[in-house]
């Protein structure tokens, strides 16, 4: 081979490398290859006139197509540098994705516009968004996309506090939102419902104008200002929304509202607003705005409790009685379909067992067979022994402490971060006048805590105190609320879901009665769901109200008690087997259990009657035609009157796991005769 060959090998040689250098460098190999993503980069974007830092590349970071950007200022909310960018003119093709956009540091607000004539298109890929953190505001506009557009953003170092969303073709809320943003609008999309959404501590002001909403409920709004729900025709229930004096305007015109129902303080909050239907206000007044009638649905009120009342003089709600605000963990529900879990090993259960009875006995022998109420009072300095919580307690100064999720008679949750990380964090009620009885039971709770290690109960991350009255307890944080919120928000839940959970309650109640612990309080309030996690026992019972309070709302705890609890005779880990097939039929109608009951005069029975009912063995819980005759003849089992007539936790976990097998193999035994 001459020099010259040479020479020319040489240099192809370096150029493939610098090819392959240039192309394992970018960062968007993985998308197609007629992909248009939008970056910001000086290197690749700027033409020979150095127009702008914006461009659309290909999955290999070439330039495919140049971008226009309209500046425009948006001064009523604070952002006078804004632009918009948009596909250039001689562009055929759409943003798909939108890349780093990191480098664009000169302007505080920015409307991406795809340009997308079809909403329902391919979702625009938004896994690699990177924004400056000079933008604090962010538009997306005329981009399809998919409720699950947003999982995979981490928003932690984004300082987005305004967040728009229009004509994206969204039919329920994203998952994934910045918490950073104290104003969020989705507009103009095809919202059918808000089931999962939660609000945050920051989010002020919500727009949710322009789309197919049909029921605004049992959402915590409390910390808005500012409420906007225009041009919904088809809304036509607002109930159990919860409301404060912080709200400043809120505007429902356009929409359909035929039954309202709210608390006290909700219905004062919105009495509180000044009526208009002239939208050129005064940015300071407190206003409503609103344009038809709410007619009264007497029926539904009275089916509900409630009485009737009047606002604004032609405008009628229904004012239930006042409840505690539900302790939603957190943003928003994700529900996949995922199947049976099968094969946890007894083995595993008998280890576990033998390893905690060796060194919690202590723990245990305050929870076994025992009332809740059976500690008992004596000197704080003999009888709190903290020692066993040493190796859990954790640095105060790592502990964050939030919003108030839940608060009772003895206790309270709150939202938290322990090293950034979100937690829920639980302590007394008033610690500094807590009973030492309340002190003692609170700490046994965290010693139980400490000494579980099972995936299906919910994790003690540690314990901070400086004195035993100011203990508080840090939990491991569940992002998708509890089982009692996803019944009621998701009637359509598939059953595939619903025996994925159940199969996580059981394995829970496994493990707990190995170590011979016996619950008290299962029911759908104490089981909390998480998207990756699934479903776990926990015990937030002293967070809710859960007997005076709840006797008059009809989901008080009584509801899921075993009859030799109600009796206040001595019980065992049947007690839970009980409750468990009254969590059956929930699962299987996604009603409060007795609610379709009624007495003589046709109403429904209060706690009362139905304590009564269940101490004579002559009331047992609904369950639908649709429930799967296997799981109703377990439940049923379940919700014998003579506890040992019930089976094990173990016992039923073996038929739950026996179903899926059976099913596996007439699945295979099916595709082989085809």
């Amino acid at each position: 081979m001459n020099d010259l060959s040479v020479r020319i090998l040489t240099a192809a040689l370096c150029m493939s490398m610098a090819s392959i250098t240039m192309a394992s460098a970018c960062p968007y190999t993985e998308y197609a290859a007629d992909a248009t993503i939008l970056v910001a980069d000086t290197d690749i974007c700027l033409s020979s006139a150095g127009s702008s830092v914006l461009c659309l590349v290909d999955a290999a970071c070439r330039k495919v197509g140049d971008v226009a950007m309209t500046p425009y200022n948006i001064s009523n909310i604070g952002i006078i540098n804004w632009i918009e960018v948009t596909p250039a003119a001689a562009n055929t093709r759409s943003i798909s994705a939108i890349g780093n956009l990191s480098a664009l540091t000169t302007f505080g607000g920015l409307t991406i516009n795809c340009t997308a004539t079809n909403p329902f298109g391919a979702p625009l890929q938004v896994t690699d968004m990177e924004l400056a953190t000079t933008v604090v505001g962010l538009a997306i506009s005329h981009c399809p996309l998919h409720p699950s557009s947003f999982d995979r953003i981490n928003w932690a170092k984004s300082s987005v506090t305004i967040f728009l969303l229009d004509f994206n073709g969204l039919e329920s809320m994203p998952t994934n939102l910045p918490k950073s943003a104290t104003y969020l609008v989705i507009q103009d999309n095809e919202l059918t419902t808000l089931t999962g959404f939660r609000t945050w501590d920051n989010l002020l002001r919500l727009d949710l104008s322009e789309n197919n909403l049909q029921s605004v409920a049992d959402l915590d709004w409390s910390n808005l200002t500012t409420i906007t729900l225009d041009r919904n025709p088809n809304l036509t229930n607002l109930t159990n929304v919860a409301l404060s004096r912080r709200l400043t305007s809120m505007s429902i015109q356009g929409c359909n509202l035929s039954n309202v129902m709210l608390d006290k303080v909700s219905a004062d909050a919105v009495a509180a607003l000044q009526l208009s239907n002239d939208t050129d206000t005064n940015a300071n007044e407190v206003v409503l705005f609103v344009d038809n009638a709410w007619p009264f649905n007497g029926r539904a009120c009275d089916d509900a409790g409630g009485t009737k009342r009047v606002l604004h003089e032609n405008y009628n709600i229904c004012l239930v009685p006042d409840t505690p605000s539900h302790a939603n963990w957190t943003v928003p529900l994700v529900l996949g379909s995922v199947g049976l879990v099968v094969g946890i090993l007894a083995s595993v259960w008998l280890y576990r067992r033998r390893r905690l009875r060796a060194s919690q006995k202590d723990v245990r022998d305050s929870h076994i067979n025992t009332p809740t109420s059976s500690l008992q009072n004596t000197k704080e300095s003999t009888s709190l022994d903290l020692e066993a919580l040493v190796l859990c307690r954790l640095d105060d100064a790592d502990l964050e402490v939030g919003k108030t999720m839940a608060s009772g008679a003895n206790g309270v949750v709150s939202r938290g971060r322990y090293k950034n990380q979100p937690v829920a964090i639980k302590r007394l009620t008033a610690a500094n006048h807590a009973l030492l009885s309340d002190i003692q039971k609170f700490v046994q709770e965290i010693k139980l805590l400490a000494a579980i290690d099972s995936p299906h109960v919910v994790k003690l991350v540690g314990c901070v105190w400086t004195q035993p009255r100011d203990m508080k307890a840090v939990l491991e944080w569940m992002d998708s609320g509890d089982l009692r919120d996803c019944l009621a928000n998701n009637p359509h839940l598939s059953w595939p879901q619903k025996l994925s959970y159940l199969d996580n309650i059981v394995s829970g109640l496994v493990y707990i009665h190995t170590m011979d612990v016996v619950h008290r309080d299962l029911k759908s309030r104490n089981i909390v769901l998480d998207s990756t996690k699934g479903a776990k026992l926990t015990d937030f019972g002293t967070a809710r109200v859960d007997t005076s309070d709840t006797m008059t709302i009809g989901v008080g705890t009584y509801r899921w008690m075993a009859p030799e609890v109600l009796q206040s005779h001595s019980y065992s880990v049947a007690a839970d087997i009980y409750s468990l097939g009254v969590v059956v039929s929930e699962l299987d109608t996604h009603c409060v259990p007795y609610s379709d009951m009624k007495n003589g005069q046709g109403h429904p029975l209060v706690d009362t009657a139905i304590v009564g009912m269940v101490l004579s063995g002559s009331l047992k819980p609904t369950f639908s035609t649709t429930c799967p005759p296997w799981l109703h003849a377990l439940a049923v089992e379940c919700l014998e009157f003579d506890p040992a007539k019930r089976p094990t936790a173990m016992q039923v976990m073996y038929r739950l796991h026996q179903v899926a097998i059976d099913r596996m193999h007439d699945e295979r035994n099916r595709m082989s005769c085809v």
